[in-house]
């Protein structure tokens, strides 16, 4: 979740969870060793979600041939989690897969806690409000 830093005028970005209304987020962790999270405005916040979720191991094993590529479930997952989004007054911003962003050049040489956690072809949503 990205908004505005306590400490200034600038942004910052910290680890949300979506909350038991399924709607708000709720903030677990700052990296800043102060802790004290964000001020509003917030402005945008980044799902991750596993490419190969809607595909059922019953549908995969029942019926392998006609199976939806993982590619295409990745582009179902997006379209149908962007209209509930738009729904509740945010966007998809822009999908990528964790590896993309794990191995840019700006990315791959820093230590694993600036690093996203999930496999290479998990895919992740940019998502503003």
């Amino acid at each position: 979740l990205r908004g505005t830093s306590p400490r200034g005028a600038h942004g910052h970005v910290v680890v949300a969870a979506v909350g038991a209304d399924g709607r708000s987020l709720i903030p677990v962790h700052d990296p800043h060793p102060n802790g004290d999270f964000l001020v509003p405005p917030l402005a945008w916040a980044a799902f991750y979600v596993a490419m190969y979720a809607t595909m059922s191991p019953a549908a995969v094993a029942s019926n392998a041939a006609t199976a939806a590529k993982p590619a295409q479930q990745a582009i179902h997952v997006c379209e149908s989690l962007r209209a509930k989004l738009a729904a509740a007054g945010f966007g998809v911003q822009a999908p990528f897969l964790l590896g993309w962003y794990n191995e840019h050049p700006k990315i791959e040489g820093l230590s694993a806690e600036y690093k996203l956690v999930g496999g290479a072809d998990t895919m992740a949503l940019l998502i503003g409000n």
